[in-house]
């Protein structure tokens, strides 16, 4: 274990194995090669990328958050990010958002993705395509909203709910 000091940069990388990382604040940057990632109280700027496993991240307030990961699923828990970015080539993509996003960018090449918005009156502009599967869209839509969601997908599902 070790300690950063407040608002400071943090990069923690890893050939081979799991990251556990918690409280972190300032630019953040988590990676692995083969392994899992599990953030909690991630804040500031956050980068998280992993290559072969999952991306587990509970209570992200980053302001701007990449998230990208070529083998595994990508799940995120109490996110109240202003701007995600949410990258995957095979997995699943779940983010369940406490707080209205900015903006919100969400690719996969196989898998699904689930975004579950905070319920309340705001509107969001959403652009949801996918070459092979479903869309399902329940969320308060407007073309001309500074709310902006996209999902793009290859093969599997997009959910967008409140």
């Amino acid at each position: 274990a070790f300690t950063v000091p407040a608002g400071g940069r943090s990069e923690v990388s890893n050939a081979s194995g799991n990251v556990i990382a918690s409280g972190l604040a300032g630019t953040v940057t988590l990676s692995t090669d083969s392994g899992d990632i599990h953030a909690t109280r991630i804040s500031g700027r956050a980068t998280i990328t992993d290559h072969s496993g999952d991306i587990v991240v509970t209570s992200l307030s980053a302001g701007r958050a990449l998230i990208m990961n070529d083998s595994g699923n990508i799940t995120g828990n109490d996110v109240s990010s202003q701007a995600l970015t949410a990258q995957d080539h095979s997995g699943d993509i779940t983010v369940v958002f406490t707080k209205v996003p900015d903006r919100v960018h969400v690719s996969d090449d196989s898998g699904n993705i689930t975004l579950v918005l905070p319920p309340g009156k705001a509107t969001y502009r959403v652009s949801a395509s996918t070459s092979s599967g479903s869309t399902s869209i329940n969320v308060p839509r407007s073309p001309t909203s500074p709310h902006v969601i996209s999902a793009t997908d290859q093969s599997g599902n997009i959910t967008i709910a409140s």
